[in-house]
């Protein structure tokens, strides 16, 4: 199993209507990808303005799948556009995790 983060600060200011986009973006995915179960998580701790999606895939494959079916679709680059203003472009920071237990 392997889970894949996606973490990004939000600009100052911003953080009411970035939430709002990144929930957004997740419950596009879910509801035309079952079973990857996006989850938009904050820091409780640490820095506290950055937003996270968790993801979670069969594979390091599949996940490679899901990235570039996803990020094919039309539908999708229209839900996640419109965020450029609510982010720290230099921020992006991807991660895969694999489960161990």
């Amino acid at each position: 199993m392997i889970y894949f983060v996606r973490s990004i600060g939000i600009q100052q200011g911003k953080g009411p209507q970035a939430f709002q986009w990144a929930v957004q973006i997740a419950n596009w995915i879910n509801a035309h990808y079952p079973g990857l179960d996006v989850q938009v998580l904050r820091n409780v701790s640490g820095p506290r303005w950055q937003i996270h999606w968790v993801s979670h895939y069969e594979s390091r494959a599949h996940w490679g799948e899901m990235m570039v079916q996803i990020g094919a679709e039309p539908a999708y680059r229209q839900v996640t556009s419109g965020g450029e203003e609510l982010v720290v472009q230099s921020s992006w920071q991807d991660t895969l995790y694999e489960k161990v237990s």
